[in-house]
């Protein structure tokens, strides 16, 4: 039987195209991802809940390290894929960070809201993870 890798070129290069089915392990790095910024928050003494008015972030990300591997193969394809997959993740966070701080800041207000911060863990304990859920 023919590696899947030369079956998929040779496919390819016929002009012909296939369904093809893999598995494998996908292992995605994030390397020196950094994010510094300004928060400004207003915090009810009476109630104790707190509300951010403002942040402004600077993210960076140096690089990814992408090791998808085994559901295309082990060959070319495989590694065009992660390499595709290395560029584009590291150019979508470094050119959006106004978009990722205005995505955070609704979400996290929406988490703080009602919380008597003397009282009232934000962030939960270890197996209620239901308290994140995206909404």
């Amino acid at each position: 039987m023919l590696p899947s890798d030369t079956l998929i070129d040779a496919l390819s290069q016929l002009g012909l195209s296939v369904e093809y089915e893999g598995t494998g392990d996908l292992l995605f790095d994030l390397i020196n991802l950094r994010i510094a910024g300004t928060l400004k928050y207003k915090a009810a003494h009476a109630l104790g809940s707190a509300k951010i008015t403002s942040l402004k972030t600077t993210i960076s990300l140096e690089s990814v390290k992408s090791d998808i591997s085994g559901f295309m193969g082990h060959g070319s394809l495989n590694r065009a894929i992660n390499s595709q997959l290395e560029n584009v993740v590291v150019k979508l966070i470094n050119d959006n960070q106004q978009g990722i701080s205005d995505t955070i800041v609704p979400r996290v207000n929406k988490m703080l809201k009602g919380k008597d911060l003397w009282t009232d863990p934000v962030v939960p304990h270890a197996g209620r993870s239901d308290k994140w859920r995206h909404g």
